[in-house]
C-alpha cells in the first residue's frame, strides 16, 4: 500500500512540474483586472503547494527523509531566512509577504515557493525525466513566440487583447521585456534538445521553433534580453567547442544559418518596400551604448536612488517587494525628465540593487552566494562529465541561468523566469551527475503517520484556499469595472467593495471606488446623497493612506477628495487638502501633480502669489508642460497680471497649438485690451 502511494506521489510531482513548466508562461485570464501576472502567480502557488504535499506524503509513507546533499542547499535556506527577517522588519510586512500587485515575484510567499520548488526538484526528479521537461518548456516557448509574431503582424487571437501591429510585443507575458527574458531562458533548452534529438523530423521542427524564438526576441526590442542571449550563446560555444562530435558541430552550424535566415525573415515585414522593424532593431541595438537614451537615463537614475536607499537601510533593506513604496522619496530629477511626470519605478531594474534595497546586505550576500555556487557546481559537473548527453543538458541549464543573470542587471526577474531558474537549479543538483543523498529514518507508528498525512492534506487545502482569494477578488473587481463601462456606477461600487472585502490592501481597488463615488456625488441631486458618496470616497482613500503611508499618490487622492467636499458640500476641508498635498510633496518634492493641485487650492483661497509659486516650482521641474503654463496663466489673470497671463498662454500654444482653452482666453483678453485702447483713444 505504501509503495503504491509513493508511486502516486512521484507521478504527481512529475505531472505538477510538467504543468508548471508548460502552463506558467501561457496562462492568462481576461476576466481579471491583472490579466497576466495574477493568473500566473495563482497557478504557481497552487502547483507548488501540491508539490510540497506530494513530497511530504512520500516522506511519511517511506519512513525516511532522503535529502540530496549539495552546496546550493545552504545559500537557498539562508536566502529564505533573510527573507523572513526582511518581511518581519519591513516597512510594510503585509506587502512584503504577498508581493506587489501585478508583480508578485519578490514577495515572501513567492520566495518560499521558489526555494520549495528547488528542493522538490532536487530530491525527486530523476535523470530520465529531464528531456520531457525540457521538451515541454520548449513547446510552451514555441507557442509564446508564435503568438508574439502574430501580435506583431496584427493577427490577434483574443478579442479582448489590445492590438499593436508593428509595435513592441508582449505575447502571453504582458510586457516586451518579460517576453524577452523568457525567450532567452528557453532558447538554450531548445538548442540542447535539438542537439540531443536523433530524429531528423524533430530536428527540423526544433530548428523552426528556435527560429521563431529568435524572430520574436528581435521584435521585442528588449536590449537587456539581447545581451543575455549573446552571453548564453558564448557560454554554449566555450563549454561545448571541444566536447561534442563533428556531426553535432555541423548541426550547430546549420542552426546558426537558420537563425541568420530568420533575421532575413524580419525584413519580410515590409511597409512601403522598406523594413521598418529592421530599422527599429538596428537603432535599438545602437542605443545600447547611447547614454542619452531615455530608457538608459531612467535606469541609471533609479540605480543612483537605489544606492541612497541602501545607505538608509543597509542591513535588511526596506522589506521584500517594497521598492515601489520607497522609490518616490529618492526619485531624482533626471528620472522624471526621462520617464515622465507620472511614472514611478516598481523595481530597481537591476537585480543586485533590487536585492540589496529590499533585503539589505544580508540578502544580497545570500543572493550572490547562490548564483556563485550555481555556476561553480554547473561548471564543475560539465568539466567532469564523460557523457555527452549530460554535458549538453548541463550547458543548457548554465546558459539559461547566465542569460537571465545578464538580463536582470538591466531589468528584473518576473515570476515565470524566477520559477524556471529555481527549477533548473534543482535539476542541476538532483538531475545531473551522481548526487549524494543523505538518509534520515523516521520512527513513527502507522497511526501517527496517517494523522500527519491528514494534517498535511488539510493544511495544503487551507493554503490553496488562501492562495486563490486574491484571484477571486480580482475577478469581482473586473466585474465591477464592466458595470462601470456600462454606466451602472452603483452596481460597480457594490462589486468593487466586495473585492475590497476579500482583499482590502490593493491600492487600485480603493482608488477606483473613490473615483466612482466622486462621479456618483457629482451626478447626485440631493445634498445628502452627495455627502454619502463623498464620505465613502474619503473612506476608500483613507484606507490607502493607512495601508501605504509611504506612497505620495495616496495623499494626492486624499487631498483631491477634500477638494471635492469643499466644492460640492461647502465643507471647510480646504486646509486638509493643503496639508495632504504638502505631505505628498514632503515624500516626493518632484511630484508635479501635487504642486499642480496645491496651486489650484491656493487659487481658490485667493492666495494667488502662493499659487503662482507652486506653478513656477512645477515648471522648474518640467518646463515644457503646456497644461502647467496654461494654469499659471489663469493664476496670473486672476491676480490681475494680464501681461504675464498672456505670456503663459502664448507659451502654452507654442507647446500645444491645439489647446482650445488657451486660445479662447488669449483671444478674450486681447479683445478686452483692444477695446480698452480704443476707448482710451476716443
Amino acid at each position: 500500500m505504501n509503495n503504491r502511494i509513493i508511486k502516486i506521489c512521484n507521478r504527481g510531482i512529475f505531472l505538477g512540474l510538467l504543468i508548471l513548466v508548460f502552463f506558467l508562461p501561457l496562462v492568462l485570464n481576461f476576466r481579471l483586472a491583472d490579466t497576466f501576472d495574477l493568473a500566473k502567480v495563482t497557478l504557481f502557488r497552487m502547483v507548488v503547494i501540491a508539490l510540497g504535499l506530494f513530497w511530504l506524503v512520500k516522506i511519511l509513507k517511506s519512513t525516511e527523509i532522503k535529502l540530496t546533499h549539495s552546496p546550493l542547499n545552504l545559500p537557498a535556506v539562508c536566502f529564505v531566512l533573510v527573507g523572513v527577517l526582511a518581511t518581519v522588519f519591513s516597512i510594510n510586512p503585509r506587502l512584503s509577504f504577498w508581493g506587489l500587485y501585478k508583480y508578485y515575484s519578490w514577495g515572501f510567499s513567492s520566495v518560499v515557493g521558489y526555494v520549495l520548488l528547488y528542493f522538490v526538484v532536487a530530491n525527486n526528479l530523476g535523470k530520465d525525466s529531464l528531456k520531457k521537461l525540457f521538451l515541454f518548456a520548449v513547446l510552451a516557448g514555441g507557442i509564446v513566440a508564435f503568438y508574439g509574431i502574430c501580435q506583431y503582424k496584427g493577427v490577434e487571437i483574443f478579442s479582448r487583447m489590445p492590438k499593436a501591429p508593428g509595435a513592441r510585443i508582449w505575447s502571453t507575458l504582458g510586457n516586451a521585456n518579460y517576453l524577452g527574458a523568457f525567450l532567452i531562458m528557453v532558447f538554450p533548452l531548445g538548442l540542447g534538445t535539438l542537439l540531443l534529438t536523433k530524429s531528423r523530423l524533430w530536428r527540423l521542427v526544433l530548428a523552426g521553433v528556435l527560429g521563431s524564438f529568435f524572430i520574436c526576441l528581435l521584435i521585442t526590442l528588449s536590449r537587456g534580453a539581447w545581451l543575455g542571449f549573446a552571453g548564453s550563446l558564448l557560454l554554449f560555444a566555450v563549454v561545448l567547442r571541444k566536447s561534442i562530435s563533428k556531426k553535432l558541430l555541423r548541426l550547430s552550424g546549420l542552426i546558426l544559418i537558420l537563425l541568420l535566415l530568420s533575421v532575413a525573415l524580419i525584413f519580410s515585414f515590409m511597409e512601403g518596400g522598406k523594413s521598418q522593424q529592421g530599422l527599429k532593431v538596428f537603432s535599438r541595438i545602437s542605443s545600447i551604448v547611447d547614454l542619452a537614451d531615455p530608457g538608459i537615463v531612467a535606469r541609471v537614475s533609479s540605480w543612483g536612488s537605489s544606492l541612497e536607499m541602501v545607505q538608509k537601510h543597509p542591513l535588511l533593506g526596506t522589506g521584500l517587494d517594497t521598492y515601489y513604496l520607497v522609490f518616490p522619496s529618492y526619485r531624482e530629477l533626471s528620472y522624471l525628465h526621462s520617464s515622465g511626470k507620472n511614472i514611478t519605478a516598481g523595481y530597481a531594474h537591476n537585480e543586485l540593487l533590487q536585492a540589496v534595497t529590499t533585503t539589505g546586505l544580508l540578502g544580497v550576500a545570500a543572493y550572490l552566494w547562490f548564483w556563485f555556487v550555481f555556476f561553480y557546481i554547473g561548471w564543475k559537473k560539465c568539466r567532469s562529465s564523460a557523457q555527452q548527453e549530460e554535458k549538453i543538458i548541463l550547458t543548457s541549464i548554465l546558459a539559461s541561468g547566465l542569460a537571465l543573470l545578464i538580463q536582470n542587471q538591466f531589468s528584473f526577474s518576473v515570476l515565470t523566469t524566477s520559477a524556471y531558474f529555481w527549477l533548473f537549479a534543482g535539476i542541476l543538483v538532483g538531475g545531473t551527475g551522481e548526487p549524494k543523498v543523505k538518509r534520515f529514518k523516521i520512527n513513527l507508528n502507522t497511526w501517527l503517520r496517517s494523522v500527519l498525512v491528514m494534517v498535511a492534506v488539510v493544511g495544503s487545502l487551507f493554503l490553496m484556499i488562501k492562495a486563490i482569494v486574491p484571484y477571486h477578488a480580482d475577478l469581482i473587481y473586473e466585474d465591477g469595472l464592466c458595470y462601470l463601462k456600462g454606466k451602472n456606477r452603483k452596481m460597480a461600487v457594490e462589486r468593487v467593495e466586495k473585492a475590497i472585502s476579500l482583499n482590502p490592501y490593493v491600492e487600485r481597488y480603493n482608488m477606483e471606488i473613490g473615483g466612482i463615488c466622486k462621479e456618483l456625488a457629482f451626478s447626485s441631486k440631493s445634498q445628502e446623497e452627495r455627502k454619502h458618496w463623498l464620505n465613502r470616497a474619503e473612506e476608500s482613500f483613507q484606507r490607502n493612506v493607512d495601508s501605504y503611508p509611504e506612497q505620495p499618490y495616496n495623499y494626492l487622492n486624499m487631498g483631491t477628495c477634500y477638494m471635492w467636499q469643499a466644492q460640492m458640500l461647502g465643507w471647510d476641508t480646504v486646509g486638509k487638502a493643503i496639508e495632504s498635498f504638502r505631505k505628498a510633496l514632503r515624500i516626493d518634492p518632484y511630484f508635479i501633480d501635487a504642486w499642480d493641485f496645491l496651486g489650484r487650492v491656493y487659487g481658490w483661497q485667493g492666495k494667488f502669489n502662493l499659487g503662482i509659486v507652486c506653478y513656477k516650482r512645477a515648471l522648474m521641474l518640467t518646463p515644457r508642460d503646456p497644461a502647467l503654463h496654461y494654469r499659471l496663466g489663469v493664476m496670473y489673470a486672476d491676480s490681475g497680471n494680464v501681461e504675464e497671463a498672456i505670456a503663459q498662454w502664448e507659451e502654452t500654444l507654442k507647446l500645444n497649438p491645439n489647446h482650445e482653452k488657451a486660445k479662447k482666453y488669449l483671444e478674450l483678453v486681447k479683445k478686452a485690451l483692444s477695446g480698452e485702447e480704443n476707448h482710451s483713444s476716443k
